[in-house]
């Protein structure tokens, strides 16, 4: 869905590593990683207050946005430790050595935080209104890896 040349609001090409859109195929992850990350504080720290699952809800997308910076400018963010290090266990073909910064436009940038954000928010309401986590969510982790070893080959690949 195209809103001008240079930006569209979703990019469903599996094999687009650049996206210029506010969404694309690994907004997914991103909001899965963000909504498993609030799901563990949550539970960690035992929260009773609404108010307080929105300040853990802010504090991780400041988060989210300083990890993308970081992604998008360097090797040594969290997204890349994962690649690096925990990714060759599931799929031994991964070449740490052609990893390079992520490069996301600003707008999917803002696209990947936003998705966590969305997740953050939806995992609350659900919270809040049933007074327990969505412990359900955690069988989103076998779509995310399926998801991302199927990706391994494209981000790993000479260009």
């Amino acid at each position: 869905m195209k809103i001008n040349n240079n930006f569209c609001l979703f990019d469903l090409d599996y094999d687009n590593p650049n996206s210029l859109c506010l969404f694309d195929f690994w907004s997914v992850a991103h909001g899965y990683w963000h909504g498993l990350s609030y799901i563990i504080i949550h539970y960690i720290l035992k929260i009773k207050t609404l108010k307080l699952s929105i300040i853990i809800t802010i504090i991780l997308v400041c988060l989210h946005v300083i990890e993308e910076y970081i992604d998008n400018n360097s090797l040594y963010s969290l997204q890349g430790f994962f690649i690096d290090y925990i990714g060759p266990i599931f799929d031994n073909k991964i070449n740490k050595k052609m990893r390079e910064p992520d490069n996301d436009s600003i707008y999917n940038t803002i696209g990947d935080v936003l998705s966590g954000l969305i997740i953050n928010i939806l995992i609350v309401l659900y919270w809040y209104k049933y007074k327990k986590l969505p412990l359900f969510y955690l069988f989103g982790i076998i779509l995310v890896i399926y998801m991302s070893l199927g990706k391994a080959h494209v981000l790993y690949s000479k260009k």
